[in-house]
């Protein structure tokens, strides 16, 4: 019985060491598609953005995953050997220019030389527009007619107001940040969109004020927002290497704070902080 115990105790406590060896990086960002008064391929911004990737290299990530479903990973593998090769993009994937992906994620794997491009780990609903969509499950094709009668336009949304001023206030606190401005560095931008008291806001404003303004049906809309943080949660568990001991997570700041408590309260991974590099 003791040698069990002590047994126990030596794979728990393995186990725990070996969790803190592995750090996650997640990211907030804004969408760089989301072109305000200036783009991310000005040359202010590539100056901004060279501050940026100089940041997270100092982290050192040996894996990137994206906002993006797995599926699209073969364009991003597409991208990867063209900046491999100082290749500019072909034109049915030169809309990796203004996203964050190719100028964030795939420019670091190309100069920190790793071995492949980014990866998507994100999921979404299929088209909501068509019946004909590619179920990999009876589970899958159950859950999508669910959320397309809950999605459906012909549900009336039924406010209440008593949030809709509190929530207002955080959009407009942040809404400057949410794409690319002349006036805003990147780096007050990244600074700013993941302040651990800033996510939490943001949070609420972009996941859950349906849970709180529509009465109606503002807890089944807002459950299908969690379930694509649970389904991306998963496939970043499903796609990160055994061996990587350092993990780089770029995606929208409505979604990290769910992320960063999924990942936390799994126990295998210490959270670092972009501020430790930006400064």
């Amino acid at each position: 019985m003791k040698s069990i115990k002590i047994t126990i105790f030596l794979v728990c406590f393995f186990n725990f060491i070996y969790s803190q060896n592995r750090e996650v990086l997640i990211l907030g960002t804004a969408h760089y598609s989301n072109i305000k008064s200036d783009s991310i391929t000005s040359v202010q911004k590539q100056k901004e953005l060279r501050e940026i990737l100089d940041a997270i290299k100092k982290f050192n990530p040996q894996q990137i995953l994206v906002e993006r479903p797995s599926v699209q990973d073969s364009i991003f593998n597409m991208a990867f050997e063209y900046a491999k090769k100082g290749q500019k993009l072909p034109k049915d994937i030169n809309w990796l220019l203004n996203n964050e992906i190719y100028q964030l994620g795939i420019k670091l794997a190309v100069e920190l030389k790793l071995p492949q491009s980014v990866q998507g780990i994100d999921w979404r609903l299929p088209d909501l527009n068509s019946n004909d969509n590619d179920f990999k499950s009876d589970i899958e094709k159950n859950y999508f007619f669910y959320a397309k009668s809950v999605l459906s336009p012909n549900i009336k949304y039924k406010a209440d107001n008593a949030y809709s001023e509190s929530i207002a206030a955080i959009h407009h606190q942040f809404e400057k940040y949410y794409g690319i401005e002349k006036n805003i560095s990147l780096k007050e931008m990244y600074l700013t969109l993941n302040d651990r008291k800033n996510i939490e806001k943001l949070y609420l404003a972009n996941r859950l004020s349906e849970l709180y303004l529509d009465t109606k049906f503002g807890a089944e809309r807002t459950e299908i927002g969690s379930f694509r943080d649970y389904k991306t949660l998963r496939g970043a568990l499903n796609t990160i290497k055994p061996d990587a001991k350092r993990i780089l997570i770029i995606y929208g700041a409505g979604h990290t704070y769910m992320l960063r408590q999924l990942f936390m309260f799994s126990g295998q991974f210490k959270l670092r902080e972009i501020d430790e590099f930006l400064r």
